[in-house]
């Protein structure tokens, strides 16, 4: 008769465990200098990218040039004297020459500041813009009097410009004003 009590020899059973957790080891093994390698690979592709575009050695003169034509934009300048009542139609048309910048709130936060400095102080202020798919800055330098009279100096690209020469031509003229620094 057969001894009762557990049976000494292993079942499919209990070797199940067994056998996944050797698997699993062995594809840890496999899968980690595999891991290391593709690392070791990706590092070496990207830094060879980042030496092409720090010291590009193929590069032509015309692609310099066109670089540096898109990189430096002419940038003109214009004086406007005009009360202070006219320059939220002056903003309108710059905003309407360009694609994107001078959202609402900056152009609040500007007429107010015009509005509270100090008569004869200069100020100045620039935001970034965009106009036929080129960035650029539009920058503003103002001086204002005690009877609301302002001289405008706005450095911009030539289209706004040519827009601000066209308005110029359609609101009153003031007197120039007086700095602090003349």
């Amino acid at each position: 008769r057969a001894a009762s009590g557990p049976d000494p020899s292993p079942t499919p059973m209990s070797d199940g465990p067994t056998v996944l957790s050797r698997t699993f080891i062995i594809l840890a093994l496999c899968a980690w200098p595999l891991g290391i390698l593709a690392v070791l690979a990706l590092r070496r592709f990207y830094h060879s990218r980042l030496d092409k575009i720090e010291h590009p050695d193929s590069v032509t003169s015309e692609e310099i040039l066109d670089e540096l034509r898109h990189g430096f934009l002419k940038r003109r300048t214009i004086t406007l004297h005009t009360q202070t009542e006219y320059l939220p139609f002056l903003i309108e048309r710059i905003r309407e020459t360009i694609d994107r910048g001078l959202a609402e709130t900056q152009v609040q936060t500007l007429l107010v500041r015009i509005d509270n400095h100090r008569a004869g102080d200069i100020r100045q202020a620039v935001f970034p813009i965009e106009c036929d798919g080129v960035s650029s800055d539009l920058h503003f330098i103002w001086v204002r009097d005690q009877a609301d009279r302002i001289t405008l100096e706005i450095t911009a690209i030539p289209r706004i410009i040519r827009a601000l020469k066209e308005f110029r031509k359609t609101i009153p003229k003031a007197d120039p004003v007086k700095s602090s620094r003349d």
